[in-house]
C-alpha cells in the first residue's frame, strides 16, 4: 500500500495515502495525548478535552456552527480517546477537502472552550459514565485493567470518576490542552482523492503555524506490573448472569513479540473456529460468546480473555480457560491453525482497508504508537514471518505470570472463585 509520510518544521508528521478516483478524503487527526498523560487533579481530562474542542472554535464559535461546518456539506466528523491516543477525524468530498483540514486546525489549534460547554459537558460525560457502569461487559474491561495498573494512571478510568467530573473547571481543561496538544506529539493522516502537492500546500496553510505551548508535558511514569493473583467482584449485570475477564501483562507497540501475541489471541478466541468457542460454546454450551485480545501501545500491553456465563457455571468455564491456557503454553499451534489466523488477519485488513476512513485512521493511530513503522505491508510482513514456536513461547511467558481476574455479576464474591486452574 503507497503511502508517504513527511514533516512540517514543527514537527506535525503528515501521512498522505493517495486513493484518486474515490471521490472523498478522510483525514485523521491521532495524538499522542491519552488519559495516562493526566495528573491526579486531571483525571478525566483528556476525555473532556476532546467533547469540548467540538463545540466551539474562534472561526466557528457555537456548537452549531462547529457541527454545520462538516455537515453542510454531507460530511462526518468524529472524535475518541483512550489510555494513551485521542484521534479527530472528519471526511468529506474531495472539493470539500479544504474544509476538512480548516476545521481539524480549529478543533486542534483554536478552541474557544467556553465555561458554558464545560457546564454542559460535565451533565453529559457524567451520563456517559454511568452507561459504561451500566454495561456488564465494559465493566469487566474497567475492573480488569484497575487490577492489571493499580496505582498507576493506566488503572483510572478514561472518562475519569464521577467525583473528579463534577469538579472539573476550564482552568484545569485549557491547562491540559496548552500543555499536551502539540504539533510534535501528533500525526495527521489523510487518505483519499488528494493529490500531494495540494495536501502539502494545505496542511501547511492551516498547520505550519502551529507552535508548541510555553509548558512541557512531562514525561510519562511507565506501569509496573502487580505480581500475584487478584481477583475482582462488581455488582452488575442480569440475575444469574457473570461476565468474566481475564487478564495478563502483554507487549508494548514497539516489542517484537506483539506479532506472536495477536496470533495467539486469534487462535484462542476470535470467531468460530477458535480454541474458546469451539471448547465453550460448540463443546460444553456454557457460554453463548467469549473472546481474547491482545492490545499493545506505546507504554503498556495486555491480552485478555472476555466471556458471559450463567453464575453456576463460573468454575467449570474458569477451568475450561485454564485448559486451553495450559495447552497454549505446552504445545505449539498446528500448520492449520496457524494458515486460518494469518489468512483472516490479512483478509480482514484487506477488507477494512477498502475504507479510506479506515486507512486514515489505521495510519495515523500506527505512526503515534509506532513512529519508526515502514507502514501496512512491513506490518503485515512481520505477521506473516511469525513461526508456531514463535506463538508458543509467547504463550508460554504471558500465560506464565499470575492471572487478574473481573467478575461482574449479581451473587458472586471473591470466596466463590477459584482460579487455581489458571495459573501454569
Amino acid at each position: 500500500m503507497d503511502f508517504k509520510i513527511f514533516t512540517l518544521q514543527n514537527g506535525l508528521r503528515v501521512v498522505h495515502v493517495p486513493r484518486m478516483g474515490t471521490g472523498t478524503v478522510a483525514l485523521s487527526m491521532c495524538g499522542d495525548v491519552g488519559s495516562i498523560h493526566e495528573k491526579e487533579n486531571e483525571t478525566g481530562a483528556a476525555h473532556f478535552l476532546e467533547h469540548v474542542v467540538l463545540e466551539g472554535t474562534q472561526k466557528f464559535p457555537s456548537p452549531e456552527k462547529s457541527t454545520n461546518r462538516i455537515a453542510e456539506v454531507g460530511g462526518r466528523r468524529g472524535a475518541t480517546t483512550d489510555n494513551t491516543t485521542t484521534e479527530y477525524r472528519t471526511s468529506v468530498l474531495k472539493e470539500d477537502s479544504e474544509r476538512g483540514l480548516e476545521f481539524l486546525s480549529q478543533v486542534l489549534i483554536h478552541p474557544l472552550i467556553p465555561q458554558e460547554s464545560v457546564e454542559r459537558n460535565k451533565k453529559i460525560i457524567l451520563q456517559e459514565i454511568r452507561q459504561v457502569l451500566a454495561n456488564p461487559r465494559r465493566k469487566s474491561m474497567e475492573t480488569l485493567v484497575e487490577l492489571l495498573y493499580q496505582n498507576h494512571r493506566l488503572g483510572v478510568s478514561v472518562a475519569g470518576t464521577p467525583e473528579h467530573i463534577e469538579k472539573m473547571d476550564r482552568g484545569i481543561i485549557v491547562e491540559f490542552w496548552k500543555k499536551h496538544y502539540r504539533p510534535e506529539r501528533f500525526v495527521l493522516s489523510v487518505c483519499g482523492d488528494i493529490d500531494e502537492t495540494k495536501l502539502l500546500k494545505l496542511t501547511q496553510k492551516y498547520f505550519g503555524d502551529w507552535k508548541n505551548g510555553a509548558k512541557e508535558p512531562g514525561a510519562v511514569v511507565s506501569p509496573g506490573r502487580q505480581d500475584g493473583t487478584s481477583v475482582a467482584t462488581k455488582l452488575g449485570g442480569e440475575p444469574g448472569q457473570t461476565v468474566l475477564a481475564v487478564g495478563h501483562y502483554g507487549y508494548t507497540a514497539d516489542d517484537q513479540k506483539k506479532y506472536a501475541a495477536f496470533l495467539l489471541s486469534k487462535i484462542l478466541g476470535e470467531g468460530e473456529m477458535s480454541r474458546l468457542f469451539m471448547s465453550m460454546r460448540i463443546g460444553t454450551a456454557h457460554a453463548y460468546y467469549t473472546s481474547a485480545a491482545s492490545r499493545s501501545s506505546k507504554y503498556h500491553g495486555m491480552f485478555f480473555i472476555t466471556t458471559a456465563v450463567a453464575a453456576e457455571r463460573t468454575d467449570e468455564v474458569l477451568h475450561s480457560i485454564g485448559r486451553e491456557l495450559h495447552r497454549a503454553a505446552s504445545e505449539a499451534p498446528s500448520a492449520s491453525e496457524i494458515s486460518r489466523v494469518k489468512k483472516r488477519l490479512a483478509a480482514m485488513d484487506l477488507f477494512n482497508m477498502e475504507s479510506t476512513v479506515n486507512t486514515a485512521f489505521y495510519y495515523s493511530k500506527l505512526f503515534t504508537e509506532q513512529p519508526n513503522s515502514g507502514g501496512y505491508t512491513e506490518e503485515l510482513v512481520k505477521f506473516q514471518t511469525v513461526s508456531a514456536k514463535d506463538i508458543q513461547n509467547v504463550a508460554k511467558e504471558i500465560f506464565s505470570q499470575k492471572p487478574k481476574v473481573a467478575v461482574v455479576g449479581q451473587s458472586l464474591t471473591r470466596n466463590d472463585i477459584d482460579i487455581r486452574s489458571l495459573e501454569l
